[in-house]
This record gives C-alpha cells, structure tokens and sequence, in this order.
C-alpha cells in the first residue's frame, strides 16, 4: 500500500504528466474544434469545394514549409541549453538571430511562392479557381514562418499553459469565423484561413514578447558571430529535414489533386485528420520531453535522457494501440456520423493510416534525441533516404490506387523511417547497438 501510495506520489508530482496533461487537453479540444470544422466544411462546401480548398492550400504551405529554416527547433535546443547554464545574455542573443534569419526566409519564401505556386496551379483541373485561392492565401507566408520562433518561446520557459489557451481561443475564433464564410463558397473561406492566421500571429507574438520581458529583464545580447557560428549549421539540417517532412506531409494532397480528383484530396484530408486522434495523447509528451531531454544532454546525464525514451515508449505504445483498436471496429459507424454517407471512404482510409500512426507514435522520441544530443545530421540522412524511396512509389500508389494508395505509401514510408533510425540512428546517438550487444553476448558465451 505505501509503496502504491509514494509511485502514485511521483506520478502526480511528475512534471512531465502535468505539462503533458495541460497539452493533451489542449489538443484534444483543439482536434474536436477542427473536427467540427473539417464536417462543417465538407456539408457545406461538398467533398469537392473542400478538396479545393485543401489544394489551394497544400501547394502554398508545400513552399512555405520547403523554404522554412525551421529556426524554432534550434532555438529551443539553444536557448534552452543557454538558459540551463544561466546564460541569460546568450539566450537572448539566440532568440534575435533566429528572428532575423527567419525574416530573411519569409521574404525570399514570399518571391518563390509567387513565382511557382500560381503557375503550377493553374494546369490542374478547376486550375482558374484554384490559382485565384492561391493567391489570396499566399497573404499567409511571412506569417507561417515567423510564427515558429514566438511558439518556441512558450515550449522553452515551459508556459504549456498559456500556449494551450491561445491554441484554443484562436480555434474557436476559426470555427465561428469559417461558419459564416462557409455558406458564401470557397473563396470567402479561403479569406477566411487568412485572417485567421493573422490574429493568431499576433497573439503569439504578444504573449511570447511579455514571456520574454519576464524572464529575460535586464539580459543583454551580443556576440552574435559566435552564436550563428553555432546556430547554422544546426538550422541546416534542421531545415533540410523540414523540407523532406513538407514534401512527405503534402505530396499526397498534390498528387491526389492532379492525378485523382478534388474528392480524393477531400477524403484523405478528413482520414489523415482523423487518425490524428491516435497520435493525440502522444504529441503532448513529445513537446513535454524535448527541453527535458535537451537539458539532460546539456549537462550529460545520458541515464536521465533513457528513463524519458523509456517512458515515452511506454506510454505511446498503450494508448495509441488502444485508440486505434476503436478506430478499426467504429470507423464506418463514426465517419457516417460526422461527415455523412458521401464520406464513407474515408473509414477504409483510417483504418490503414491507423497502423502508420501507431508505429510513428512508438518511435516518435528518436528525432528529439537526434535534435538533443546535437547531432541533426543523423535524422538527415534518414529523412533523405527515405524520400528517394518514398516519391516514386507514392506517385505509383495514387495512380492506381487513388486514395487508398496514398494510406498505404504513409504506413510503408513510416516502416521505411523506423528501419533507418533503429540500425543508423540510434548506434549513433549512443543509446542501442544490436550488433554490440550479439558481439558482447558472443565474447562472454
């Protein structure tokens, strides 16, 4: 009894469950808010008004992401590690020049968008009314990218909390905001996405900025040749896997656009929306674990970096199993529900992507730890690898598959990644080596 007592204890006090439960609250009524929203959508504008919509979309964020440095991530293992040292002056100097290198991205990231995206467009099916929402919502490139590093604030001084709030309050603003432009078409709801994107930009840059004057008063940045010294190389590789996550996350919606039909991109997006419910609990723990695990390879306490990859591990495996054992006897009876009969495809869709999502979820830790230990290469190369693979065989899947080709391409393109990081990554991270072990196990036989 004492013993259930004190490990009841620890779990209560652990601030991994509470900052993970502050998110997973977050996240889950902010995956119900986009639930509603995705079904809202679909009644009002049609499988197809949504599939254009999500076109649109897609090809534009496709660029965005492509281009992004993804400054945010190395901001986090920065400013994060500078602050665990006490190095307050650092930190801030961190913080301005990852601002500055992403302002240089949003520009050159704006004149690419608008020099690729309209034209490519235009050749797709419906290309008049596509290119005319593309260029409505290419308004939200700068906003995209500069978002990143205000975000990266609340997840560095660990304000789960106050992060949450603002996710939620700009959802609801969405919903209520698409609501009343989703009976006048596809266009208004595309004006709609920018506004929205506006006000919450504007909400993270306020609340990161008083963050900032909180904890950073007085501190004085400076010696900014060293810090770019440390932070480029670091960016690029974080970058550069960002962009092969862009091409992987969006290469289905585009492919789907040209070579299916706007109601296959409808269908996949609502799937891929709603198989985000098993890896939902899951998300929180990784953002709770990744300044966790940065301070623990700050200071070099690799036992405390094995105990979090344990629990996650743990943790990820039970619940996303579970959830995806719910989503393989309801699908039919929920996607009837929630998005009508001329959605039915999709529970064929969450049924295969649910497999995909449940590997990902289990070894979702192992580019936190890439990032942690400082050594962004590594999932670099995988990423890399895995997309020469991946591409040939998405565009054969869709082609003669359709949208179910592209729910299995996403659960052969996550086996492929865990094949990779389990025999190249993880030896290098220090953290297992299967050869090792049989050669150490041989010796001692």
């Amino acid at each position: 009894m004492n013993f259930l007592k004190s490990s009841l204890g620890r779990v209560t006090r652990s601030r991994i469950l509470r900052d993970s439960s502050v998110l997973f609250v977050g996240n889950w009524v902010n995956l119900l808010i986009a639930l509603v929203t995705s079904a809202m959508l679909v009644r009002l504008l049609g499988p197809d008004g949504f599939g254009a919509v999500a076109v649109a979309m897609t090809a534009v964020n496709f660029v965005i992401t492509f281009i992004d440095a993804q400054t945010d991530e190395a901001l986090i293992r920065f400013m994060g590690a500078a602050l665990a040292r006490g190095e307050r002056d650092s930190a801030l100097t961190f913080f301005y020049a990852a601002i500055s290198l992403d302002a240089v991205v949003a520009l050159v990231a704006l004149v690419v968008v608008i020099l690729v995206v309209p034209p490519v467009i235009r050749a797709y099916p419906n290309g008049t009314l596509l290119e005319q929402m593309a260029w409505i919502y290419i308004i939200t490139t700068p906003f995209n990218i500069l978002q990143n590093n205000f975000e990266a604030i609340f997840k560095t001084f660990k304000s789960f909390r106050l992060m949450t709030i603002i996710r939620i309050a700009t959802s609801l603003f969405s919903l209520v905001l698409l609501a009343i432009l989703g009976s006048e078409g596809v266009v208004p709801v595309i004006w709609g996405y920018v506004i929205i994107t506006i006000v919450t930009f504007m909400a993270n840059v306020g609340f990161a900025s008083w963050l900032m004057v909180k904890h950073l008063r007085g501190a004085r940045a400076g010696g900014y040749r060293i810090v770019f010294r440390q932070l480029m190389p670091f960016v690029f590789h974080t970058s550069f896997t960002g962009s092969l996550k862009s091409i992987a996350g969006n290469i289905d919606v585009l492919l789907l656009g040209a070579l299916a039909s706007p109601s296959a991109v409808a269908f996949f997006k609502l799937a891929r929306s709603a198989v985000g419910l098993i890896a939902l609990p899951v998300a929180p723990v990784t953002t709770v674990v990744y300044p966790l695990m940065n301070e623990a390879w700050a200071v070099g306490n690799l036992a405390r970096v094995r105990q979090l990859i344990n629990r996650f591990m743990l943790y990820s495996a039970v619940i996303s199993a579970g959830i995806a054992l719910f989503f393989l006897i309801t699908s039919d009876w929920l996607v009837n529900l929630i998005y009508g009969a001329n959605a039915m495809p999709v529970a064929n869709l969450i049924r295969i992507m649910s497999i995909g999502v449940v590997l990902e979820s289990v070894m979702g830790w192992v580019r936190t730890a890439a990032l942690a230990d400082g050594k962004p290469q590594l999932v670099t190369f995988t990423g890399t690898a895995a997309s020469i693979l991946y591409i040939p065989l998405e565009v054969l899947l869709i082609y003669n598959l359709g949208a179910v080709g592209s729910a299995v391409g996403y659960v052969i393109a996550v086996l492929m990644m865990i094949g990779f990081n389990t025999f190249y990554v993880l030896p290098r991270l220090g953290l297992w080596t299967l050869f090792a072990r049989k050669a150490h196990s041989s010796a001692g036989a």
